[in-house]
């Protein structure tokens, strides 16, 4: 098989920081050295050439799209925004996508991959490979209904939005999906299979760490808070049960950038920031009672719980500490729990049912034996490095022999924040 060079067009630059960019950093570092050139579309003004921490050329595009109009002249003002805004997206998109096609004749390219993760890089997917004439890979973390919530575009701008991730799906030699419950609803959707392709854990890295069964409880949870009425339950339930169980202290340990703490009672909280380490994430996690990792009841995100895959469940399984699962029936992990139960699930939004969850797990030897082992299964079979590994080179289209030597075993802190 003749080299493959490829395009990495994207909208989150696969630089080590961050959920996506770790992902893309490591999934770069597959491939043979050399035979990688990136396209960064960014919204701020600037850019220029650079090169990934991978040593991979990179192109950095600036892509201005505005997501609705702004107008203080009623409805009649929103209109001509609207046509203002509709018609400088589009300039700037075709000027992205002239930009981006120079570039990869530049390069040398014979086959894109696309992530579909902003407005502008999913408008410019499917008309960069037409326009090259060359093979499409789609890459997808999170359903389009999601998407346009998220950049809170306008209801016009969004069908724009959803038309682009159709025709870049459609269009696409391979897919690859976040999970299970996204990749069945592809199918259905657009008549295409994507190949699961998750973040991968270098389990002989993680040290284990035994706790005592008698002292304080201490629950866990790391990254942002996207589940807000969940998280709003757990205080309300560890409020309920005056923050003890069964006689033991509880304390709640949170890691992440922002958290909304308001409270008229007393609570026993540790707010530890966000962790730039992955090893302080984990040795945190895995010195817990327990770990609690909610998904969002909220309609409007339904999208997001349903078809979108935490990434922090790899750090959360890798810690060891049975986890508390806070989500609606119809989410991807409630589904994946199904299979690997490892720790208990609370599926409604109730504060007495989650309070009980919790003092089942912290309590019941018997089920929190049974999670640690369903934890290690469930990293073995579906967070592997060789795992993560050998589903990429099947959505790439990457033979063994052809995957780079430097890409070694991951931790990677995209598995703990996301």
């Amino acid at each position: 098989m003749p080299d493959i060079r490829r395009l990495l067009l994207t909208g989150t630059a696969p630089i080590p920081h961050g959920v996506g960019g770790i992902f893309l950093h490591d999934l770069a570092g597959f491939l043979p050295k050399g035979m990688l050139s990136v396209v960064h579309v960014a919204d701020a003004a600037g850019g220029g050439r650079s090169a990934t921490p991978n040593g991979d050329p990179m192109l950095t595009l600036s892509v201005p799209y505005q997501r609705r109009p702004v107008s203080r002249w009623g409805k009649p003002g929103r209109l001509l925004d609207w046509l203002r805004m509709t018609r400088a997206n589009r300039r700037s998109v075709a000027q992205g996508v002239r930009d981006c096609v120079a570039y990869s004749r530049s390069q040398h390219i014979s086959e894109i991959w696309s992530v579909l993760d902003t407005p502008a890089s999913i408008a410019m997917a499917a008309p960069v490979a037409k326009a090259l004439n060359l093979p499409l890979r789609v890459l997808v973390w999170d359903d389009i209904e999601h998407n346009v919530g998220y950049f809170g575009l306008d209801r016009f701008t969004a069908n724009a939005s959803r038309r682009s991730f159709e025709q870049a799906i459609r269009r696409a030699d391979s897919l690859a999906v976040i999970g299970e419950t996204m990749q069945a609803e592809y199918q259905r959707r657009y008549g295409k299979r994507g190949v699961i392709v998750r973040h991968g854990l270098d389990t002989a890295a993680v040290e284990v760490v035994m706790r005592p069964a008698d002292g304080p409880i201490r629950i866990g949870f790391a990254g942002s808070v996207s589940a807000r009425s969940a998280f709003k339950c757990l205080l309300e339930a560890l409020d309920a049960l005056s923050w003890a169980i069964d006689g033991r202290e509880v304390t709640l340990v949170l890691m992440g950038q922002r958290f909304d703490l308001w409270s008229n009672v007393p609570r026993r909280i540790e707010c530890l920031g966000y962790q730039r380490s992955v090893e302080d994430v984990l040795g945190i996690l895995a010195g817990c009672t327990i770990n609690y990792l909610p998904q969002p009841f909220e309609a409007s995100w339904r999208p997001f719980s349903e078809l979108s895959f935490p990434s922090k469940l790899t750090t959360y399984l890798a810690a060891g500490a049975p986890i508390l699962l806070h989500a609606p029936p119809h989410a991807s992990l409630s589904a994946f729990f199904s299979q690997h139960p490892f720790g208990a699930l609370c599926d409604v939004l109730d504060a007495s049912a989650l309070a009980q969850s919790l003092q089942r797990l912290c309590v019941d030897e018997a089920l929190r034996t049974a999670a640690r082992t369903a934890a290690t299964r469930a990293l073995a079979e579906d967070f592997s490095v060789a795992r993560f590994r050998a589903s990429f080179a099947e959505f790439i289209g990457l033979d063994r022999k052809d995957e780079s030597d430097h890409a070694g075993a991951v931790i990677a802190e995209s598995s703990a924040c996301g």
